[in-house]
């Protein structure tokens, strides 16, 4: 229950500021999609965890992957100097 609540937060954090940018800048836009699919994949894998969706090996796994494959490549996402307008990505993270 607490590692849901955790992932829910790390997510909420990363996808907040994303979300909020203007949807015309490239990168901006690929990181809302990074982002949206994470989010959707952890949703798939904590529903199957409280019990709202059937658990199925394949779909675990996908969204599993998923997690690895985008968490993985998310600083590659914030190249330095791509944090202003129209991105609302907080100036910590060029720190990283």
């Amino acid at each position: 229950m607490r590692s849901r609540i955790i992932l829910r937060a790390v997510l909420l954090a990363l996808a907040g500021p994303s979300l909020a940018a203007g949807p015309g800048d490239t990168i901006v836009a690929a990181r809302q999609a990074s982002m949206k699919e994470m989010a959707a994949a952890a949703r798939a894998i904590a529903e199957m965890f409280d019990g709202k969706r059937a658990y199925e090996p394949a779909a675990f796994k996908a969204a599993a992957d998923t997690l690895s494959a985008r968490a993985g490549g998310l600083t590659g996402e914030f190249p330095q100097g791509t944090l202003g307008a129209p991105s609302a990505a907080r100036p910590e993270i060029d720190q990283a």
